[in-house]
């Protein structure tokens, strides 16, 4: 939430979750990790003020998006503080070519709907969630 705070003109916020580190450089040479670190962290930052509310924000973007708590998490902690949401994309993880890594299949309906569900769990929202491949 950190961001929307210190962005209050934002109206577009693009996330990129990535869970391997092969594509990211490191360093003025650049050179690339071949093997990847698994961290649990990133998304989980000091909360923002309870009535902290973002009054540009239309659309919120996450590439990387998956079924778990910390995501759902966040994905209605944006909901919530942003008033004008009209759009939230949930890309599933783009896949890496240069690990050879498999890439994602589409969202299946029942992974959709039960995502819905979990973000809008006890929510009025008119905020429209897709799911794009």
């Amino acid at each position: 939430m950190f961001i929307l705070q210190s962005a209050p003109i934002l109206k577009e916020l693009c996330i990129m979750v990535r869970d391997h580190l092969c594509e990211m450089t490191k360093g003025k040479r650049g050179y690339m990790h071949e093997f990847s670190e698994v961290k649990d962290k990133g998304l989980e930052l000091e909360p923002s003020a309870p009535d902290f509310k973002h009054h540009n924000l239309a659309e919120l973007s996450i590439y990387g998006f998956r079924a778990e708590d910390k995501f759902v998490r966040y994905a209605r902690n944006v909901m919530e503080a942003a008033v004008n949401l009209k759009k939230v994309n949930l890309y599933k993880d783009p896949g890496c070519e240069k690990c050879k890594r498999r890439l994602p299949s589409r969202w299946s309906s029942t992974e959709m709907s039960l995502i819905r569900d979990e973000i809008n769990k006890g929510m009025s929202s008119d905020v429209g969630i897709r799911f794009p491949s």
